[in-house]
């Protein structure tokens, strides 16, 4: 008996591991057309060969004031940089012109980036252990 009573607690403290929230707040969205894709990196390897450890695509359809909010769950434990890409034509990558200047709009957890080549993942990452919020500032260059 002391054994199930004993698995029931490590069953009830299970269900909540993992249960935190991240708020995402997307801020200077130019409009409503397409989606949103976020690219969650662990590293700086990762980043730079563009291979997120989690993708997630969300919709423009609450969008208020160019603003957006994005509650996400499920999202394991750890070091992350979130990396957003305002997909207007909604064909999965960046667009860019003749020059090579991005044409849709991109912006990064918690820093917003004036450069031109990509930021260090440093400059960008954040420990999610607890609910937590963070905003990404979208810049539009063209």
């Amino acid at each position: 008996m002391k054994g199930l009573g004993l698995s029931l607690i490590f069953i009830m403290l299970g269900l909540n591991l993992g249960a935190q929230e991240l708020s995402v707040n997307i801020k200077g969205l130019r409009n409503d057309v397409g989606v949103v894709r976020l690219a969650f990196f662990t590293d700086n390897e990762s980043f730079q060969k563009e291979m997120p450890l989690i993708s997630k695509t969300v919709s423009k359809n609450n969008i208020h004031h160019n603003n957006l909010k994005v509650v996400l769950t499920g999202i394991p434990p750890g070091k992350y940089g979130i990396a957003l890409l305002d997909d207007e034509n909604e064909d999965g990558e960046m667009a860019y012109n003749f020059f090579g200047i991005p044409k849709e709009g991109f912006g990064f957890s918690n820093h917003y980036h004036r450069g031109f080549s990509k930021p260090d993942f440093e400059t960008f990452s954040f420990n999610f252990y607890d609910d937590k919020t963070i905003e990404i500032r979208v810049r539009y260059i063209y």
